[in-house]
């Protein structure tokens, strides 16, 4: 009941159809070790993401109008300072995603920044760098100390998760994809504000940067946030079990690979596998993350079918890692080639 509510429920999706579905012998668990997670929350990764959101708000503001809040105790320097820092935001930075190569560069460096490397050798814009100097000092004072208690308080939530629950979603993780985890930590970053993502990835070096103040990360979503970025240690868009296996799969269809494909099936993948370990130890429901974010009705329509009907069975223990992605790559490029 509750395996065919996922896909029902998520995804509103059809069922795996009996007929079709073929057992197969279990194939060996891959040896892997597992990620062991790193919680992190510095100041100049969080003031970033800070001066990065209120570039955003102002950009969004009618012209003219200030609707920056939590400037209300700023004395005059500290309200120049902090405005000036949010200009400097707007020029240079808010016209790029957060995930953007540019930006990633930029993440990693201040990553580094809080764990004791001099921001005067940090590797980033000039500009970037003096407004981040000029708006540390009013930060500190004024927003900070809130701003910490409350990631803390996030931290200690996923912990708590990761704890219970951890190894055996990434067991079987790495089984679902056939693929090992990467030896070494996983670090997530924890920032009050990621605008508009809630959440992102960076393969280099391996982290999630995850939103403590977004709605959408609170409770129990905490742990599936942390593996879907996690999670991209296993799954990319052209190498590994799944993003190669497109390839191949697409070529073979002398079609172009689908965009994001490899990306869907990593979400639905660890929903599922995280609603599968809460609902084997609690009672009360669970609803995922792509589920609440409306994930694939808004980023990928045409697969969510697909995926729900010739990809949830192997999750599900049915068949084999080929099949799977042999069916699931054709629905695929059947629904969008029409």
């Amino acid at each position: 009941m509750r395996r065919a509510s996922f896909a029902a429920g998520v995804l509103a999706a059809l069922a795996p159809r009996p007929a079709q579905a073929k057992r197969l012998a279990t194939p060996p668990p891959i040896v892997t070790t597992l990620p062991a997670f790193t919680f992190r929350g510095g100041l100049y990764l969080n003031l970033h993401h800070r001066l990065y959101r209120e570039a955003a708000v102002r950009a969004a503001a009618p012209h003219g109008e200030t609707v920056i809040s939590g400037v209300e105790s700023f004395g005059d320097a500290d309200r120049t300072a902090w405005f000036h820092a949010i200009h400097v935001y707007e020029l240079a930075a808010y016209a790029r995603d957060l995930a953007s190569p540019a930006l990633l560069r930029i993440t990693a460096a201040l990553a580094a920044v809080d764990e004791g490397k001099p921001l005067a050798s940090a590797p980033i814009p000039v500009d970037l760098k003096r407004a981040l100097v000029e708006a540390a000092s009013p930060y500190r004072k004024h927003l900070w100390r809130d701003d910490d208690a409350k990631n803390r308080a996030w931290s200690n939530n996923a912990l708590g998760l990761v704890r219970a629950f951890g190894d055996p979603i990434a067991r079987r993780l790495a089984n679902v994809f056939r693929t090992p985890w990467p030896s070494g930590p996983y670090r997530v970053e924890i920032v009050r504000y990621v605008e508009p993502l809630g959440s992102y990835a960076s393969a280099s070096p391996s982290m999630t940067v995850v939103a403590s103040g977004t709605p959408l990360n609170a409770g129990r979503t905490a742990l599936e946030v942390i593996f879907d970025g996690a999670a991209r240690a296993l799954v990319s868009s052209d190498r590994g079990t799944i993003g190669s296996g497109i390839l191949a799969e697409s070529a073979r269809e002398r079609k172009a690979p689908p965009q994001d494909l490899w990306r869907a099936m990593l979400f639905f993948t660890v929903a599922r596998v995280v609603y599968d370990a809460f609902h084997a130890d609690l009672e009360a429901p669970y609803r995922p993350f792509i589920q609440t974010a409306e994930m694939f009705p808004r980023l990928w329509p045409a697969y969510q079918k697909p995926i729900a009907s010739r990809w949830q069975p192997y999750i599900d223990g049915t068949g084999d890692l080929p099949s799977a992605l042999r069916s699931t790559v054709a629905d695929v490029l059947a629904a969008t080639h029409r």
